[in-house]
Parts: structure tokens; C-alpha cells; sequence
């Protein structure tokens, strides 16, 4: 009788678990969606766990292997949506915004830090701290930093002069994310964050550890997007502690010198100070605002550092694009006697190999909304209820041949031609919660290409991959695997 007994409870449990699990995998079927079938607990995912794919790459998997206008699939036991009609995708990001303001991530009460992080909040706290910091994004805020641009651009020359010209092989993604670190901590922060000017920089440690590909700080990460019940029932952080820490020491004793110094830059420090002021004793309101310094830092690091990266391997593997964008630089330079704001817009080659860069390399490569208003799809018989989360593969669409013909090939000359294609081509994001930074972004990546081009010619380095591989335990696109390149002094090479 004992037997029977826990027999029966333990059959039970293993029912009302598998219950749990499934009930909601008929979900999409009841609603004549195209979907994956999937399997308890894991949903559509196991290789994503298993680490055999990234999101993002299984994401681009899904939207590959369907011509539907929206697919089903399972984040575990939720059910969600891939959008793949770009009149939907623009319903989602712009048309109906409103019914899609917020992301999937978790919103983690007990994440100091990340439950202050733009890509993280929603609703009206994603709408204040976005209006916050507006201002510091304007064109003429933009022309007004090309000098300190190109101050940084020089800093990472004399380096690349002292420690890698004439070398066999260079790992370009340490010095470009070490640029893109000084870059923006100059031109918002008003630090030297000496990442360039030497090898043991705290600053530049404690930055790039933010990004560390470790076991645990990737699941911690990942599970923000797919599974933010484990984020708020382990108080996982999206941030590194030991970081977030650092630079929120740094954020304040770089406040309390700016108020002391009286200067005025018209930079975050001095948008930071002005709301420091307001209320000086409030713990919550300072987190916020070391939030939103950290944010900076990771953005910077990783959209132009990374992107840098791989813009300078492809042109070391491309040398009649590195010839063609060299004799475009010189020429403007010459008309414009300097690097200028307006010299920059000129470059037009210039523009597109950034554009074709950011193209094949999205950093974010998938954009998510979560519905927070019920929303009838239009010229479909589907309503995406509130609460339900969507999916977009940035890599699906930059790779989808039927906007962008031979897609694994680097070709600036697809952006030559004048056609719309902003509902496919989203680097950035889209909508209204595309990223703030985005021109200043590609504005200093283009001062630091003039000035290494005309430095340097960029050699394809024999360690060099032929085939760039994605990290599988990452949320962002980076490389699996170094990306080799040789310099050599301009001078000393012969073009053609």
C-alpha cells in the first residue's frame, strides 16, 4: 500500500510538471500558425542551451527556413513570434509602436543597475532616460566632437606605430574595442581612459569585463532574453558586480571634480551632474545614473569596437576596396585640407563600406519587442496578444538574398544604389527605439578609417581565418576565433 501510494504522488508530480511545461505548445497551432513543433522544457532552443548555436544564429536559422510571413516558436515553454514580412516588421518597430514599446528582457527588480539600462526598460522609463540624454546626440554635437575624434585617432596610430607595424600578425578586435573605449570616454565622459597608452589600463580592464564571454555571465545574460523567470529567482545581474562597482566609483569621483573644476563640456558628466543635484542623498537615482554611464562604455565598446573590427579585417582581405577607399579619402582631404565633419559626409565609398560592414557583422543580431497592447496584424487573421514577445533576425534579413544578392560577400557597391531599403537593413535597431548613438557611431568609426588608411596599408595576415565564425555562448555578434591582420607604413608600399 506504501508503494502504491508514493507510486501515485510521484506520477502525479511528473504529470502536473509535464503539464506545466507543455500547455501552452498547442498554442500556436490553435491560432493556425506555422511553427516549430517543440519539446518540453527546452522548446525550440536545446541547441542554443547546449550551446551549440547562438540566439542570434538560431534565429537566423528559423527565418532561412521558412517563407511564412511570421513563424511560431517556443523560448522554452513560451510562445513566440518570428517576423519575417517586412511590412509587419515595420508595423512592429514604427507603424504601431505604441502596441510594442517594450523589450522581452526581464525586468529584474533586484538587478541594481540593470533595471535601469535603456535596452533593458520599457514604457515611460525608457522614454525618460532616452529624452535625457537627446541632446548629446545632435548634429551639431557631432561636428563638435570630430576633433576630439581625431585626437583618439592619433593616440591609436603612434600605438599601432609602436607595437604592430611590420608584425607577421595583429589581432585587430584588442586595439579597435580599445579605441572605441577611449573614444567614447573622451567625447561624453571627458577621460583619458589610457587604453591605448598603456597595456595595464584599470579602466580598459574593468570596461572590456563588462563583455566577458565566461560560462555563468553568458547564461546570466542570455537568460534576460529567454528566460526571466531563472533572472529574478537567482537575482542573476546583468551587468558584472565587480565592474558595475568600479565604474560607479569612477562616474562619481568624476562628478564631484567636475563640480569642483566648475568646467562645462556640455557632455553626460555635466547631464549626470545636473541631476545629481537635484537629489544628491538618493541611492536609487544614483544607481540610475551610474546606469547610464555604464551603458555608454558597453554600447561603445561593443557597436564601434567590434564593428571596427571587422571592418578592418575585411579591407585587409579587399585590397582594391582599401585602394578605391585610400585615393576617395586623399581626394576630399585635399579639398577640405583636414578631417572635418563635412569631408566625412563627402566620402561617399566611405559611407558604404561602413554600411556594407555593418551589414554583414549586425552587433545586436536580432531585435525583440514585447506587446503590451493587443494587436491585430494587419491583412492576416492573427492578433498578437498583450504580453506576447516577437523576434526579428537582423542576420536573417542582412543575409536574405532576396534583398541582398550574394550575401556573403563583402560588396560596398550594393549601398551605390539609390533604393529604400531602411526596412531590411537595421543595424541599428528600428522605430523609435533605434539606437540614440547610431550616427555618432559610424561618424567616429569613419574618422579612425581615414586615419589608418592613411597610415597604413592593411595586409591579409597568413593566420589569418578565411571564414569569420560567431561566438556560440554570446548575445552579440562577435568573432569566435582572431581577427589577423598585417600593417605596414604607407610610406614604405608601393601602390598601384
Amino acid at each position: 500500500m506504501f508503494f502504491t501510494v508514493i507510486f501515485f504522488i510521484l506520477s502525479t508530480l511528473i504529470f502536473l510538471c509535464y503539464w506545466y511545461l507543455t500547455k501552452n505548445f498547442n498554442y500556436w497551432g490553435n491560432r493556425q500558425v506555422s511553427y516549430i513543433k517543440p519539446i518540453p522544457i527546452f522548446g525550440n532552443i536545446f541547441s542554443v542551451i547546449r550551446k551549440k548555436q547562438s540566439l542570434g544564429g538560431f534565429l537566423k536559422s528559423l527565418h532561412e527556413s521558412s517563407n511564412q510571413p511570421y513563424y511560431g516558436f517556443f523560448l522554452l515553454n513560451e510562445p513566440v513570434l518570428l517576423l519575417r514580412d517586412i511590412k509587419l516588421i515595420k508595423n512592429v518597430l514604427s507603424s504601431n509602436f505604441q502596441h510594442f514599446t517594450d523589450r522581452t528582457a526581464a525586468d529584474n527588480e533586484f538587478d541594481r543597475y540593470g533595471r535601469h539600462l535603456m535596452l533593458l526598460i520599457g514604457g515611460n522609463k525608457w522614454k525618460s532616460s532616452r529624452t535625457s540624454v537627446t541632446s548629446l546626440f545632435s548634429t551639431g554635437k557631432n561636428k563638435s566632437m570630430i576633433p576630439l575624434m581625431s585626437e583618439v585617432s592619433d593616440r591609436l596610430i603612434k600605438y599601432l606605430n609602436e607595437t604592430a607595424v611590420n608584425k607577421k600578425s595583429v589581432d585587430c578586435r584588442n586595439f579597435c574595442v580599445n579605441y572605441a573605449i577611449d573614444i567614447v570616454s573622451d567625447c561624453f565622459f571627458g577621460l583619458n581612459a589610457h587604453s591605448l597608452d598603456t597595456q595595464d589600463s584599470i579602466y580598459s580592464y574593468m570596461t572590456n569585463k563588462f563583455m566577458e564571454v565566461k560560462f555563468a555571465r553568458s547564461i546570466q545574460i542570455v537568460s534576460y532574453f529567454i528566460a526571466p523567470f531563472l533572472v529574478k529567482a537567482f537575482r542573476m545581474k546583468f551587468l558584472d558586480p565587480t565592474a558595475a562597482t568600479f565604474m560607479r566609483d569612477v562616474l562619481f569621483l568624476t562628478i564631484a571634480e567636475r563640480e569642483k573644476t566648475k568646467v562645462v563640456r556640455g557632455d553626460l558628466i555635466d547631464i549626470l551632474l545636473k541631476a545629481y543635484k537635484q537629489r544628491p542623498n538618493d541611492i536609487l537615482e544614483q544607481d540610475k545614473l551610474a546606469a547610464m554611464f555604464m551603458q555608454f562604455l558597453i554600447a561603445g565598446n561593443h557597436t564601434s569596437g567590434n564593428t571596427l573590427a571587422f571592418a578592418v579585417f575585411e579591407l585587409s582581405r579587399h585590397q582594391d576596396i582599401q585602394t578605391r577607399l585610400r585615393h576617395e579619402i586623399k581626394d576630399l582631404l585635399k579639398k577640405h585640407g583636414s578631417i572635418t565633419f563635412d569631408a566625412l559626409q563627402e566620402m561617399t565609398y566611405l559611407d558604404m563600406v561602413v554600411k556594407e560592414t555593418l551589414r554583414k557583422y549586425p552587433i545586436l543580431p536580432f531585435l525583440d519587442r514585447r506587446c503590451v497592447k493587443s494587436f491585430k496584424v494587419p491583412d492576416y487573421d492573427l492578433v498578437i496578444e498583450k504580453g506576447r514577445g516577437v523576434y526579428i533576425s537582423l542576420l536573417g534579413l542582412h543575409y536574405d538574398p532576396q534583398y541582398f544578392p550574394n550575401p556573403e560577400k563583402f560588396d560596398p557597391e550594393r549601398f551605390a544604389e539609390n533604393i529604400d531599403i531602411s526596412s531590411v537593413f537595421l543595424p541599428f535597431g528600428g522605430g523609435l527605439r533605434k539606437c540614440i548613438a547610431a550616427r555618432f557611431a559610424v561618424l567616429s568609426m569613419k574618422a579612425v578609417l581615414v586615419k589608418l588608411l592613411l597610415n597604413f596599408h592593411i595586409d591579409k595576415s597568413e593566420d589569418a581565418t578565411d571564414f569569420v565564425s560567431f561566438a556560440h555562448d554570446w548575445l552579440f555578434l562577435v568573432s569566435e576565433k582572431e581577427l589577423y591582420v598585417k600593417f605596414k607604413p604607407l610610406t614604405k608600399h608601393v601602390e598601384d
